[in-house]
């Protein structure tokens, strides 16, 4: 065997301890019952969304956003390369 050939089945060695095969149900905890058909339906439930106000940031596309820590104030950036808090 050559030397990278000796690197290979090293590493797939150690890649083999991290694979375990089966069915992907046994690996996954699902977050939403299996009795709800739709878990939109659930979230819906718990939850009321209303517009309470608006504030124009900018005049083009506002691609991200984030509140504060003490969620007193947004910050929000666009395409127009400024951030307005």
């Amino acid at each position: 065997m050559s030397q990278w050939e000796d690197k290979d089945l090293e590493l797939q060695a150690k890649m083999d301890g991290f694979v375990e095969d089966g069915p992907l149900d046994d690996n996954v905890e699902s977050f939403s019952s299996h009795d709800e058909t739709d878990p939109i339906d659930a979230v819906g439930r718990c939850f009321t969304f209303m517009e309470v106000n608006s504030v124009r940031a900018s005049r083009n596309k506002v691609i991200c956003c984030d509140f504060s820590s003490d969620g007193k104030f947004l910050a929000t950036g666009g395409h127009d390369k400024k951030a307005v808090l």
